[in-house]
């Protein structure tokens, strides 16, 4: 992802992404001195989730799929500038793009994919185009969204992403660069559409994500939004591993604590963090050419009685591990094995 951000986009200077981040904070969630990204995020569902809130009526629980990309805010200038806000806190400029007019100070939060491409003949002769996959309005013209119920922001969203689509600039300017909306489902009434939806999408899809349509934004860690990942293999986690030259280990750990977020530590200057694996040697640094510790995300394997990690990729965009309800909550996920059937009940 970094390359292609390059070569759409300009990475602003500190200074500039200090100021840019602190009115974010001030203006739309009333927070001063923070210096963590404030984007909520789901927990792993469970079975006494799924019974209790996600199939409770009268919460309005909505499901939209989760894209395999990375999580931004997409945040509109005074100058309808647009401008990419990740969870490590830069900022990136898009080059030769700009919002609708009428549209100037607000902030989106989505996720940014690849997309796929119609053939690989095809993504081979021309480079692969940047979506941001826009789900939710904080900001809408300098006005905070995040009391408002989901079901509200979602529309100021769709609107948004109607208008920029709809725009002569947005065709124009910048042909590797699209803002699409990411629409929610009914948990009661979409799962042969989802199904139907799901293979026309252009991006990665590695499970879905479940929202009450009654609830304000919440930053941080939200407990009453979840996540659901179709295959054991996708529950994820993000282990800090480091190199102990003592005991000549390489350790891998998740966070302590709460799941909030506690601000804006380097992974490796945390130390309130928990062991939960250990190999012998540095091998893995020297693979992965790395000098220092850094956040990698690893798949569960499960044979039934014993639980391993497989490591995917190191991640660039993160600078804390998983906090550790986090690695519970996966390996619970392998061992329920919550179904799509089960999930999407058909009326």
């Amino acid at each position: 992802m970094q390359p292609i951000l390059e070569q759409n986009c300009i990475l602003l200077p500190e200074e500039k992404t200090r100021l840019v981040q602190n009115t974010i904070n001030r203006d739309v969630f009333s927070k001063q001195g923070v210096a963590y990204f404030l984007g909520s995020l789901p927990v792993t569902m469970s079975r006494r989730n799924l019974q209790s809130q996600v199939h409770n009526r009268q919460q309005r629980y909505l499901a939209t799929p989760k894209a395999d990309g990375e999580r931004y805010f997409l945040i509109v200038g005074g100058s309808r500038e647009l401008m990419l806000f990740s969870r490590s806190r830069q900022i990136w400029m898009i080059r030769n793009a700009r919002a609708p007019e009428g549209v100037q100070y607000s902030v989106f939060d989505g996720e940014l994919v690849l997309c796929k491409g119609s053939s690989a003949a095809a993504r081979r002769k021309s480079p692969r185009a940047l979506k941001f996959l826009c789900c939710d309005a904080l900001q809408w013209n300098s006005r905070s969204l995040i009391e408002e119920p989901l079901l509200a922001r979602l529309g100021i969203a769709a609107s948004f992403c109607e208008s920029y689509a709809e725009a002569p600039e947005s065709s124009t300017n910048n042909a590797l660069w699209r803002i699409e909306f990411k629409p929610y489902y009914d948990v009661f009434s979409s799962r042969v559409f989802m199904a139907q939806q799901l293979e026309r999408l252009d991006y990665e899809v590695d499970g879905f994500v479940f929202a009450s349509g009654n609830t304000a934004y919440i930053p941080g860690t939200d407990s009453s939004m979840f996540k659901w990942k179709p295959l054991i293999s996708m529950n994820t986690v993000d282990f800090l591993v480091e190199y102990n030259a003592i005991t000549n280990e390489t350790l891998f750990s998740v966070r302590c604590g709460d799941r909030q977020p506690l601000g804006g530590l380097r992974a490796s200057s945390n130390r309130q963090t928990s062991v939960k694996y250990k190999c012998p040697g540095n091998a893995l640094f020297e693979q992965l050419q790395l000098s220092e510790s850094c956040i990698v995300e690893c798949e569960p394997l499960s044979d039934g009685e014993n639980l391993a990690w497989r490591l995917l990729k190191v991640r660039h965009d993160k600078r804390i591990p998983n906090f550790e309800g986090v690695y519970d909550d996966a390996c619970r996920a392998v061992q329920e094995k919550i179904g799509f059937r089960e999930i999407f009940p058909l009326e």
